[in-house]
């Protein structure tokens, strides 16, 4: 940043001070009330300014929170599919959910409450009520989301003993899906794949899951993308340098 530039939070806090004045303006009083009267508004503009930048970071921790909870939720109903509550329970139906979704005891009811509606204002869920049953369930546009947010989270464990294995996964995806073929690639890398060849990249832990969740995220076919395990690999001295097994 350019020492002249201000931040969106610089800007900011100076329009939320009720007296456009500076320290300049003390040498410009020119009787010693003027000045008083001018230390007094900058001493005030001092206390709102703090108060303003306080509720602002006050709001950007609530945010996170609340996408950390609009995470959960999202992962939780990706894999229990639609859920179903009883209608009796209407009123604290965003308290209920995010309890079976996050399992947290400390969970208040307005929290809950904003995280619901922020997630059916986005359109991640739908809600739809039949006879005594409410049902909750993602929308194609929850879906996506979830299923992105699995996987940023996907890691490699590596075991506490090497089985010998290779698992080497091929890829042919077709010009016409640069992008699918870019963020797959980026995402072997990401989880420590080592390159073979231009589609071919191997790595020595069990990782089928990982890679079949990938696939499936990005909509390629399993002709698309292949997994292998093998039991050798010609010459791998180097690749067990790499991932250090033996």
């Amino acid at each position: 940043m350019c020492p002249h530039e201000e931040s969106n939070l610089d800007l900011s806090l100076r329009r939320a001070a009720p007296y456009p004045l500076s320290y300049g303006d003390i040498d410009g009083a020119c009787s010693p009330v003027s000045r008083i009267s001018v230390l007094f508004k900058l001493s005030y503009n001092l206390h709102i300014c703090m108060n303003y930048k306080i509720i602002e970071e006050m709001k950007t921790a609530a945010q996170i929170k609340r996408e950390y909870y609009s995470k959960q939720i999202l992962k939780w109903l990706l894999i229990g599919g639609v859920i179903t509550l009883a209608s009796i329970l209407s009123p604290t139906l965003p308290f209920q959910l995010a309890k079976r979704a996050l399992g947290e005891k400390n969970i208040t009811r307005r929290k809950s409450t904003n995280v619901f509606y922020y997630l059916k204002k986005k359109g991640f869920i739908e809600v739809r009520r039949e006879g005594r049953d409410v049902h909750i369930a993602l929308t194609p546009d929850g879906k996506r989301r979830a299923g992105k947010y699995q996987i940023d989270e996907l890691c490699i464990l590596r075991p506490k003993q090497w089985d010998k294995k290779w698992r080497v996964v091929l890829f042919d995806i077709p010009n016409v899906s640069n992008i699918i073929r870019n963020v797959f690639r980026a995402k072997l890398k990401e989880l420590g794949f080592a390159q073979l060849q231009k589609s071919a990249w191997v790595h020595p832990f069990p990782c089928r899951d990982a890679i079949e969740l990938v696939r499936e995220f990005l909509g390629a076919t399993p002709k698309e993308i292949i997994f292998l395990e093998v039991d050798k690999l010609e010459d791998d001295t180097n690749l067990r340098k790499i991932f250090r097994v033996s």
